[in-house]
């Protein structure tokens, strides 16, 4: 006579390691941690913008680069409006918000650039990574005028 023992199945909160890359996405741009940003992305990584067009990683390290680069006293927030899980894949909604100082020949400007988002992520080697990130709508102000809007 043999027993069969039904294993259960352990369902793994996937939420607290999602929300803990927002958290480093932001540490990224606060410190301008190309690298650091380059780990939680998969190699395939691309971006959709608002006005439809897609970009590769590389394109979008560069573009955030040139965005970043010239910025001082940078302060990012990513607010995580839902996190979908199934398996291995998940889906993020979130708005973010990230505002700086810039200096020019006129002097130093307040900048804030916000926005809204989907981003999905699989899980590879046990680490949550993007790999697409549809960006709904995005704004650039700079001393409270908008420099820069895509709906």
């Amino acid at each position: 006579m043999h027993s069969t023992r039904k294993m259960k199945m352990k369902m793994v909160d996937e939420e607290p390691a999602i929300r803990a890359v927002g958290k480093k996405v932001e540490r990224c741009f606060e410190t301008k941690n190309y690298a650091l940003f380059r780990s939680l992305l998969t190699s395939n990584f691309q971006q959709e913008l608002p006005n439809h067009q897609v970009v590769s990683m590389k394109q979008s390290i560069a573009a955030l680069r040139q965005a970043l680069n010239p910025m001082t006293e940078i302060k990012a927030h990513i607010n995580i409006q839902a996190i979908h899980v199934n398996g291995r894949t998940a889906t993020v909604d979130d708005r973010y918000l990230m505002t700086g100082k810039m200096r020019d020949k006129k002097g130093k400007h307040s900048v804030r650039g916000e926005g809204s988002e989907t981003v999905s992520l699989k899980k590879v080697g046990g680490t949550w990574l993007a790999y697409y990130d549809k960006v709904h709508d995005q704004s650039m102000s700079m001393d409270g005028h908008v420099v820069m809007h895509m709906p």
